[in-house]
């Protein structure tokens, strides 16, 4: 049976007495059944108020006390291992990228079109800085910044999708 944290929804592991992520308790932890229905492993677990810290049994959805909403309960995937082709598929996203040209490592992973708006909107900004020039202007400083956002958030998407995605299967159909 697989046991889920309720607090941060990382799976606790066998024999464990509270979340290794984030040390919230088994006893206030749940599972799920073969529908996908969350139950929690006991009976007495209760939902903390995150607004004033009231404990709430496992199925109320707002606050018995302040009628705020409760966070729902979601069952987080683990990260899985990478392997040393995971590794070079984001040393080439995470380099290109700091060099201006984001979107390779999207490429690489078969996520074609987040790869090619990422490349997209590199050109673009290579292509308008060039043309700007190196100066002291408000507009170069404020297209590297751009520049600089479009490089972080593709490889923090880079690293969600090595971690927490699978890899696609080189199969074709039904095969």
């Amino acid at each position: 049976m697989t046991v889920y944290c309720a607090e941060c929804g990382a799976v606790i592991e066998d024999g464990a007495d509270f979340c290794f992520r984030c040390g919230a308790l088994r006893s206030n932890a749940f599972d799920m059944d073969e529908h996908g229905n969350l139950r929690p492993v006991n009976e007495n677990a209760t939902l903390v108020c995150p607004r004033c810290g009231y404990s709430n049994t496992f199925r109320d959805s707002v606050c018995a006390d302040c009628g705020s909403p409760l966070p729902t309960l979601v069952a987080r995937k683990n990260p899985r291992r990478l392997t040393t082709e995971d590794y070079i598929k984001l040393f080439i996203g995470v380099v290109v990228g700091a060099l201006g040209i984001c979107g390779l490592g999207h490429i690489l992973y078969r996520h074609y079109s987040k790869g090619l708006m990422f490349l997209a909107l590199s050109a673009v900004i290579l292509y308008v800085l060039l043309s700007v020039g190196y100066s002291t202007s408000i507009r170069y400083f404020m297209l590297r910044f751009l520049g600089l956002l479009i490089f972080f958030r593709s490889s923090f998407d880079l690293l969600r999708i090595a971690y927490y995605e699978d890899p696609p299967s080189d199969k074709k159909g039904g095969e």
